[in-house]
């Protein structure tokens, strides 16, 4: 019996063991399972634009809507951005072109909400409707409210109406420079522009017997440029649009702004918060971001499932009056003359507002000095000089440290923010007029479909087309390089993966990346920091080195976080190399950013015997970092 018993309690405890593996096994099954489905699905937006070019209003709309929907939208979303029309002239063409390129990219694409943006895009999207999107609800931002009051909406359709006040506009240049005689209206000659004219006369009725209105909408550019430049005393330039001139060239609104306010002998006026600092002195003018705001939180509305036919939105009008203060001092106008509650930007402090701290404490210091000096014995003078020469070469030593380490991080936090600068260009600009090329180049092949063509240049168009598109996703590939958001999406160690993964891709070269310890925790400018070591080091070893292959290594430690970049390629001879060449930008780049972060910087080479690159950043430098202000600080 007694064995009997024993081998029984061995298979009772064998068995709860195995009961409770498998209880632990289901337990874990359901909490990834809950994990999995607790994660959103992404939301598609389509936005509509109406031109590629020439409408900066429309691009600041754009950039600021997707911020604003993005922070609000509970579940992440995929943005897709179309032009109705490749440039501000083009016509039903280019509209039947767009919609048959439309027609094409949606199909199997399910789609949550399609944004337009100004009267053409709106006018287009409900023109096609039927054709492209008929269930998805439609929100029509950035539309004038005149326009609006004239049209039905569906029940699946919902409006974000704006008013750009022309009245208001006149009366506040009237108010700041009563003296004005002259109204020069700056206006292009595009079918828009035109319809704009039109209603203007019509506005600017009541100040008939107090204005003489000029119009240049019948002038090239060059000619509005000359004219601006010897306009009658007492004049006053309003800048309504201008995308097309009388000769048929497209213009950029920010280059105009800026040639009108470098030419133009009177002051610039605008309509919108997005050209101030541009040259305009401001007033009444519609805040783009209070508009983008808006028309988000009706998006999230109706992303969330809400029926378009119960949102009722009243027009968005400007809110506040808000001037440029390097304007108002250039034409001599009084801050008393600005209507009650105004905002200023771009105001200069003054030397008492601006080293307050510094003025007193120079003072109380020189007061201080000046009290013990007078207290001194002479027999302590010479002594007391020495001291004080000496503490004045130290604290000169020190501020000219700080001065160098300071100029260093500028340097490079300028550096970053001009890549972040130019990437968005990329992508908001030059993608974009890729993207019009390509529709253009689809309109051609639909024109030249309908006649007997050879097979040869329909071959040639298919090639520039994909050419084309092939020059957009290089583009698209130079913006992520330049500002890395992979960073955002996967983290450092995923982010360097990946870049080490495009390296191996486009150069041959065997690419690794591993990592030690938890990176989570590192703030996002440390990532950046050490990612920018790596890609600088890397770039190196592509471009130099001649290696076959490559390694990065990423240790967490207790106190610091050491990444190690080692290739086998050729190396070289560091006292031969800097005695030729001085010392490179892309280490001069890893050595600074190691060194505003504390940290150290060692490589180990020879020739032919490969590079080893480490940096070791201490933990405090990057928990510094993370308690600072702004999303890009000193270690960058």
């Amino acid at each position: 019996m007694p064995p009997v018993r024993l081998e029984s309690n061995w298979r009772l405890g064998v068995n709860r063991d195995v009961r409770r593996c498998l209880a632990i096994a289901l337990w874990l099954t359901v909490v990834f399972a809950s994990a999995s489905a607790a994660q959103p699905a992404p939301r598609s937006v389509l936005i509509l634009h109406s031109f590629d070019i020439g409408y900066a209003t429309d691009v600041a709309f754009a950039r600021a809507f997707r911020a604003e929907l993005s922070k609000q939208s509970p579940e992440p979303i995929n943005f897709f951005e179309v032009s109705v029309r490749p440039t501000p002239s083009a016509g039903a063409l280019a509209e039947e072109v767009v919609a048959n390129y439309l027609r094409s990219s949606l199909a199997g694409q399910r789609l949550d909400l399609v944004i337009t943006i100004s009267a053409p895009a709106a006018l287009f999207a409900r023109k096609y409707r039927d054709q492209l999107f008929p269930t998805t609800p439609l929100l029509l931002a950035g539309v004038d409210h005149r326009w609006v009051q004239h049209e039905v909406l569906t029940a699946n359709e919902a409006a974000v109406p704006i008013v750009v006040d022309p009245v208001r506009i006149v009366e506040d240049i009237l108010r700041l420079r009563p003296q004005t005689t002259s109204l020069i209206t700056v206006l292009g000659d595009s079918p828009l522009e035109r319809a704009w004219r039109e209603e203007l006369v019509r506005e600017f009725q009541p100040f008939t017997d107090r204005l003489t209105v000029t119009w240049f909408n019948e002038l090239s550019f060059a000619e509005m440029l000359k004219r601006s430049a010897a306009l009658p005393p007492n004049s006053a330039i309003f800048y309504a649009l201008l995308s097309v001139d009388a000769k048929g060239f497209t213009q950029t609104e920010d280059r105009v702004l800026a040639e009108l306010h470098e030419t133009a002998n009177a002051p610039l006026f605008g309509a919108f918060s997005h050209q101030m600092g541009s040259g305009v002195i401001g007033g009444p003018i519609l805040s783009v971001e209070d508009v983008a705001r808006d028309t988000a939180r009706i998006g999230v509305r109706l992303l969330s499932g809400e029926s378009a036919a119960t949102i009722k939105t009243q027009p968005l009008a400007a809110q506040r009056a808000m001037y440029d203060w390097r304007e108002l001092e250039r034409w001599g106008i009084s801050e008393t003359l600005l209507p009650t509650g105004s905002t200023i930007l771009f105001r200069q402090p003054g030397i008492w507002d601006q080293y307050k701290p510094y003025i007193v404490g120079v003072a109380l210091f020189v007061a201080l000095q000046s009290a013990l000096i007078a207290g001194l014995v002479v027999q302590h003078a010479r002594r007391r000089r020495t001291e004080m020469a000496l503490r004045r070469s130290e604290q000169q030593y020190r501020v000219a440290a700080s001065e160098n380490q300071d100029l260093a991080g500028r340097l490079i936090t300028a550096q970053e923010a001009e890549r972040t600068r130019i990437a968005r260009d990329l992508h908001d600009d030059v993608s974009q007029q890729l993207a019009g090329v390509s529709i253009a180049f689809s309109g051609v092949k639909q024109r030249l479909g309908e006649y007997q063509i050879s097979g040869d240049l329909q071959k040639e168009l298919a090639d520039l087309q994909h050419q084309t598109l092939a020059l957009a996703r290089n583009v698209r590939h130079l913006s992520h390089d330049l500002h890395p958001t992979v960073l955002q999406h996967l983290g450092l160690v995923k982010g360097l993966t990946s870049y080490c993964g495009e390296l191996e891709r486009a150069h041959g070269v065997t690419m690794r990346c591993s990592a030690e310890g938890d990176f989570a925790s590192i703030s996002p400018d440390a990532a950046l920091c050490l990612y920018r070591i790596a890609q600088e080091a890397l770039r190196n070893v592509i471009a130099h080195a001649g290696a076959s292959r490559a390694e990065v290594l990423l240790v967490h430690a207790s106190d610091h976080v050491d990444i190690t970049i080692s290739d086998d390629g050729r190396g070289f001879d560091r006292a031969k190399s800097t005695a030729k060449n001085g010392k490179g930008l892309g280490l001069v780049s890893i050595t600074e950013r190691a060194k505003i972060a504390g940290g150290t910087v060692s490589i180990v080479t020879g020739d032919r015997e490969g590079t080893r690159v480490r940096a070791r950043i201490p933990v405090k430098a990057l928990a510094d970092s993370e308690g600072g202000e702004g999303t890009e600080g000193q270690l960058m």
